[in-house]
């Protein structure tokens, strides 16, 4: 993926379906910071290309490098939110939601 570092958050978060808002919300910040992100007014530090990176599914090199094509990998919104969300609970407690996730998809399995 080519283009700005503006242009492939705005790519990324597009092809994910999306919107600034739903962006914003997930990493808590405002939805002007994503736009002026978007728009190359402002530029995201390091922790929130991480951050970026994490609820993109991509690595960030696929965020930061203009020369390398990186694929670009669609997930669903609601997956890159938990995605997000899981990445921030301790060891132990994402034990406890994937026991459960897994107990769920069993008895969902079986019917």
């Amino acid at each position: 993926m080519r283009g700005t570092l503006g242009e492939r958050i705005r790519t990324m978060r597009e092809s994910r379906g999306m919107t600034q808002v739903q962006l914003a919300e997930m990493m808590n910040i405002s939805r002007s910071t994503i736009g002026m992100y978007e728009r190359d007014e402002r530029e995201p530090n390091l922790d929130t290309i991480e951050e970026l990176a994490d609820i993109f599914n991509v690595p960030m090199s696929a965020l930061t490098d203009r020369n390398e094509e990186k694929p670009d990998l669609v997930v669903e919104p609601k997956i890159a939110e938990l995605n997000h969300l899981f990445s921030l609970l301790p060891d132990a407690e994402q034990d406890q939601i994937l026991a459960l996730v897994r107990t769920l998809a069993r008895a969902h399995a079986k019917k």
